[in-house]
């Protein structure tokens, strides 16, 4: 009897592994299917850079900062404003044998910055610079981007036009094989033809392997650069043989001199942080300057059933 319980343990056990091995094989076979049978992301060189530029984290990051830094100037540029505040103080006193007592007091101050040498107006410059370095900065990121992306779309596209290529010299020279032994027959080819011809075959064979690895290379790269899934099916819509045409560059060095020193965006940064730097060393060497401010405050505080008004004006110096 126990000998048969275990033998029927042993058979269930055995029936749980083959579901489950069909649901696993089922399951890895339908995803097979799907992933063939899903519709390839269609793209063209304006496209993959709006597409990556879109994907790309450091960019979203950089241009996130965007309304941080606006908030900073905003916040930077209130110190100029008068701060005005409202302060109660309630206290009530229950005596024994005597007659209870309270005190109420309210009060309205108002505080107006005067003179500060210059620190406030200068943390206001340097909140605008860092907003204007922030956008600078994702020139650059952008710019970089967009010339990786562009590169990658392009190498992949002749990669692609390689395979091409190479596929019809195979069948070319597959068409030459056939016809190199029918003229075998006849006597008009010889063994040594066909060997030569064999050894291009070998030769086109080893191109093709090498550059449908490249093509798959340049494919993941781009995919890669576009910060998309590696399974998502891509579909390159322009053709590197007629949608493109490559002229030798022309340009004047003095002209390419005078932009890059004026209009790239990494000198404008670096002029911008070299500004940032020189207001913060003026921020530290106006230290010692005094900071000026008038104060005012009104208030009414009850004593019992006496109430007092009370105004006070102060000048403050820090």
């Amino acid at each position: 009897m126990l000998q048969e319980l275990l033998q029927m343990k042993t058979f269930q056990n055995k029936l749980i592994m083959l579901a489950l091995f069909t649901f696993v094989l089922s399951s890895f076979l339908f995803s097979m299917i799907f992933a063939d049978s899903q519709e390839p992301l269609r793209l063209t060189l304006d496209s993959s850079v709006l597409v990556g530029t879109t994907n790309n984290i450091l960019l979203q990051t950089i241009h996130s900062k965007k309304d941080a830094f606006r908030m900073l100037v905003t916040e930077k540029w209130r110190n100029y404003l008068p701060r005005v505040g409202v302060s109660y103080f309630g206290l009530k006193n229950l005596n024994i044998n005597q007659t209870d007592s309270a005190y109420n007091d309210v009060r309205l101050t108002v505080q107006q910055l005067l003179y500060d040498g210059g620190d406030t107006s200068t943390e206001v410059e340097i909140a605008k610079l860092q907003e204007i370095s922030n956008a600078e900065d994702f020139k650059i990121a952008k710019e970089k981007l967009t010339f990786e992306i562009r590169k990658a779309y392009l190498e992949t596209l002749l990669a692609g036009g390689k395979v091409y290529l190479i596929q019809k010299s195979y069948e070319r020279i597959l068409s030459q094989f056939s016809d190199i032994q029918a003229f075998k027959k006849t006597g008009f080819a010889t063994d040594l033809q066909s060997i030569e011809l064999n050894s291009k075959f070998r030769e086109v064979e080893l191109a093709e392997t090498r550059a449908r690895g490249q093509y798959r290379l340049s494919l993941f790269i781009l995919k890669q650069v576009l910060n998309l899934d590696p399974a998502v099916p891509l579909a390159l819509e322009e053709n590197p043989f007629s949608d493109f045409l490559l002229n030798p560059p022309e340009f004047d060095v003095d002209k390419l001199s005078f932009a890059a020193i004026n209009n790239k965006e990494e000198v404008k940064k670096s002029r911008i942080s070299v500004e940032i730097l020189r207001k913060v060393k003026d921020k530290s060497d106006n230290y010692w300057q005094p900071k000026i401010s008038l104060g005012a405050y009104a208030g009414q505080n009850v004593n019992s059933t006496l109430p007092v008004l009370s105004m006070l004006i102060l000048v403050a110096l820090s």
